[in-house]
């Protein structure tokens, strides 16, 4: 074997190894999904849901999430639509309106968002892991409100 052949050899073998790793599909969130409450910790935030369930909508290029909760303040329905390219957008949450970005962070997708509540700003930045058996969503939200720092955590498992 002439090294110029070992060495196109070598290449070829490199670049098999690496293609599953290229090719490897993003995990999709598509489903009915609801709040395992015993798992969840909603932190210091004092009128936790008592429920939550979310209707997850995933394709290549975007999330769709409609959520209903219902808790000590009666019960709420939002939805919204990130694309998951990376890109900024605005988006409707109630009545407010969320700019931020939905992108992939390896088999992670990472929504990072900001939104005025009452004179503040609220940044949050939510990580979605979904399991290897795909049966639950592990959602950890930092946010960030009037300078304080806390951390959210849902389990959500599909119905």
């Amino acid at each position: 074997m002439t090294k110029r052949s070992f060495l196109l050899a070598a290449f070829a073998v490199a670049i098999l190894a690496a293609a599953p790793q290229a090719v490897a599909a993003k995990p999709n969130f598509s489903g009915d999904w609801k709040m395992n409450v015993e798992k969840s910790d909603w932190g210091p935030i004092p009128s936790a849901p008592e429920s939550l369930t979310r209707k997850i909508e995933h394709t290549d290029a975007e999330i769709k999430m409609t959520t209903t909760q219902k808790g000590p303040q009666g019960e709420r329905t939002t939805s919204t639509t990130w694309k998951t390219d990376g890109s900024e957008q605005t988006v409707k949450m109630g009545n407010a309106e969320v700019k931020g970005t939905a992108k992939w962070d390896g088999d992670v997708l990472v929504i990072s968002s900001k939104r005025e509540a009452n004179g503040m700003e609220i940044g949050q930045t939510e990580r979605y892991v979904l399991s290897s058996d795909g049966k639950t969503i592990n959602i950890t939200n930092a946010i960030n409100a009037a300078g304080q720092e806390f951390e959210v955590k849902l389990v959500l498992e599909k119905q």
